[in-house]
């Protein structure tokens, strides 16, 4: 990506596949699954081995990092952190 290029917008696998008609069908024939087989990836997270397929396929709207998340458990999230509201 150059200097000048616009950032990536990333989203998860059901907001991509909902985006546009047609993409579960097509995104199911490139990973050799089922149309079914997306909904399920879209509700319960893209399996490991399909991970950079999807990302490949959808040119990174869906990044590794929002499938991993995803995919993880929430007591595994790293916690945010409260802002200081030290005055300085």
């Amino acid at each position: 990506m150059g200097l000048g290029s616009p950032k990536l917008l990333c989203m998860d696998l059901k907001t991509w596949l909902n985006a546009e008609r047609g993409r579960h069908k097509t995104l199911a024939a490139h990973l050799g699954a089922s149309p079914s087989r997306m909904t399920q990836m879209a509700d319960l997270g893209v399996p490991l081995k399909y991970m950079l397929m999807v990302r490949d396929f959808t040119a990174g709207e869906v990044s590794l990092e929002d499938m991993v998340r995803a995919r993880t458990p929430p007591e595994f999230l790293p916690k945010s952190k409260p802002k200081s509201s030290r005055k300085g």
